[in-house]
């Protein structure tokens, strides 16, 4: 614990010093009616009161200093050790919002939180900081998660990194055993690849296939919705049935 409260007072005191003459953050303070630099960090190093500590995590998530490399230093700090789920999951929202891979791991270990909660918003960050390290992590949460909301957030994650594996496991999910699932990996290989090939996992085999199309290509005439390209096909099979006759 004495460990803990060290850390957090060097990196709070490099925060409080970095943001003392700091316009942007009077502005801020103006603006938002936050409470001074000092009583937000007083209200993070609270120890009985995670309320108190989860109220003053967000005013900093918010502040001008939220994406400076100590302020995500105390996010990753509480992230991992704070007692109280909701001061976990809130610092780990605040990582995700700071969107510097550095952290990636902390997020990646989150996975593995006790909580749902935690491990569904640590699902959501790892969408806007992408690492390598962390796309079978996101796999095993997407598949074998208890918990729906941590598998529903992971496929959202998912086509952020483009990664074969990852697409295939969206295919996967297309049976997941429950609709929001099932619906948010459709959603996610429309996304994709730019067409949509209906709600069947062997409707999207040969196009999986193929791999991931390029970022910025063009939309081919043949990615087009699966019910266009099924009426297109009636209509074809009825005029040759009509040049038959």
């Amino acid at each position: 614990m004495r460990t803990r409260t060290t850390i957090l007072l060097v990196l709070l005191a490099a925060m409080l010093a970095g943001c003392a003459t700091n316009n942007m953050s009077r502005q801020w303070k103006r603006k938002y009616n936050a409470p001074p630099m000092k009583e937000q960090v007083a209200m993070v190093m609270d120890p009985d009161d995670p309320d108190r500590r989860r109220e003053g995590l967000e005013y900093l998530a918010n502040g001008p200093t939220a994406q400076d490399e100590e302020t995500l230093k105390l996010f990753a700090l509480l992230a991992s050790e704070d007692s109280s789920p909701f001061v976990r999951a809130s610092a780990v929202t605040a990582l995700g919002n700071g969107e510097n891979p550095t952290f990636a791991d902390v997020l990646i270990s989150r996975l593995n939180d006790e909580s749902a909660m935690v491990r569904a918003e640590a699902a959501e960050a790892l969408g806007k900081v992408t690492h390598d390290d962390a796309i079978q992590p996101l796999i095993g949460a997407a598949i074998s998660d208890e918990d729906v909301a941590v598998r529903f957030q992971a496929v959202r994650s998912l086509p952020a990194y483009r990664d074969t594996n990852a697409i295939q496991t969206l295919v996967q999910l297309l049976d997941d055993r429950e609709l929001t699932v099932r619906r948010e990996a459709h959603k996610a290989l429309v996304a994709s690849y730019g067409v949509d090939l209906g709600t069947e996992p062997f409707e999207w085999e040969e196009q999986v296939a193929q791999g991931l199309p390029p970022v910025d290509a063009p939309k081919h005439s043949r990615w087009k919705r699966w019910w266009t390209r099924r009426d297109k096909a009636s209509e074809d099979a009825t005029q040759e049935e009509q040049t038959d006759d």
